[in-house]
């Protein structure tokens, strides 16, 4: 039987200096089926280009996924709704 569909949302606003940690703590995670919501807020710093190699660079296999403002209430009414 497969596990669940697991979706994480995270929300940041200037969170360069914080990002790393949270998302290897997330991709570290034993349970397999999970995709992440990357949600940020206007961020002033470099968090969205940090979020953006981050995602190019993972070889996880689990899904990361930066949603722009708009993409979000597209998401949160298709995927989440179900």
């Amino acid at each position: 039987m497969s596990q669940p569909k697991v979706n994480i949302l995270l929300a940041t606003y200037n969170g360069e200096k914080f990002l790393k940690t949270q998302l290897d703590s997330l991709i570290e995670q034993t349970y397999e089926n999970i995709d992440i919501y990357v949600r940020d807020d206007c961020s002033t710093d470099n968090t969205v280009e940090f979020i953006k190699n981050y995602i190019e660079s993972n070889k996880s296999g689990k899904r990361i996924i930066l949603l722009e403002n708009m993409e979000l209430i597209y998401d949160l009414r298709n995927h989440f709704t179900r």
